[in-house]
């Protein structure tokens, strides 16, 4: 039996996920197209010039555009689904469990190592929640770049069945299908946490009986207990936090659905 504290950070590494505001931002480029004429501009030249030679211009600054597209999708972060979302509390460590070398001493160190394995999957659902929440900020961000140059061809007269249309479409569809992919994989993450509930349940019943203890067994089953009881709080909160954060991607997507089934009658003609 490992005689540490493990730590169980699932509730407070799931803030990463829920407030990953910078999701779309990082999806732009960030590069500084201005900086090589700015510091020209500083410098300036006379106008007699070197040895009768004409100077050269001053080169004027070019705007940022990068700069205008971050203005742009920090304007865009309030209506991005699951932008924002209050932070989760951070949990305590759970406590060692130290039981003697009996029959039920032994089911008391099983059962820690089992609530141990089932705190590693649980943060490992977290981190894929994570990771997945991230991608599809992004991914949302690349499909309303998509729709929004879908709508504005059909604004500036493209017919009906143009192949510059058509491309178009098929490119919003296409990034459509990774928002969609992700909402899969989030709900993925969070049917697996909902099993660590089951396996958690599963450990309770097979813990011994208080009455066929020693009084250090009885002490370590208590401690045991407490962990139990961390380990489903801790879940239980990751999940009432994700749910209606993935219901609000979930209406996301079906609306993005049937808008472009709309503009695909337009862009086909049909």
């Amino acid at each position: 039996m490992r005689n540490k504290f493990i730590t169980l950070g699932l509730v407070a590494g799931l803030s990463i996920a829920l407030a990953a505001c910078g999701g779309v931002s990082d999806f732009l480029d960030r590069s500084d197209t201005g900086e090589s004429a700015r510091s020209m501009s500083g410098k300036g030249v006379s106008k007699q010039g070197v040895g009768g030679m004409r100077p050269r211009e001053t080169v004027k600054e070019r705007p940022n555009y990068q700069a205008s597209k971050a203005t742009q999708a920090q304007s865009r972060q309030s209506e991005t689904p699951g932008a924002t979302a209050p932070a989760p509390q951070a949990t305590a460590a759970l406590a060692p469990v130290r039981p003697s070398n009996s029959p039920a001493g032994l089911t008391i160190a099983s059962t820690q190592e089992n609530l141990e394995a089932v705190i590693s999957r649980a943060a490992i659902s977290q981190r894929q929640f994570s990771q997945v929440q991230n991608r599809h900020l992004r991914n949302i961000a690349q499909f309303e770049i998509a729709q929004n140059a879908l709508v504005g061809q059909l604004g500036a007269g493209a017919v009906a069945g143009d192949p510059v249309l058509l491309n178009q479409w098929n490119t919003t569809q296409s990034a459509l299908n990774q928002v969609t992919s992700d909402l899969n994989g989030l709900n993925a993450a969070a049917a697996s946490l909902r099993s660590e509930q089951t396996n958690l349940a599963a450990l309770k019943e097979q813990l011994p009986i208080d009455s066929t203890l020693s009084s250090q067994d009885a002490q370590q089953l208590g401690i045991l207990r407490g962990n139990i009881t961390e380990t489903e709080n801790s879940i239980q909160t990751m999940l009432s936090r994700i749910a209606p954060l993935v219901d609000e991607k979930d209406r996301f997507v079906k609306k993005a659905q049937g808008d472009l089934r709309q503009l695909e009658s337009q862009v086909r003609g049909n």
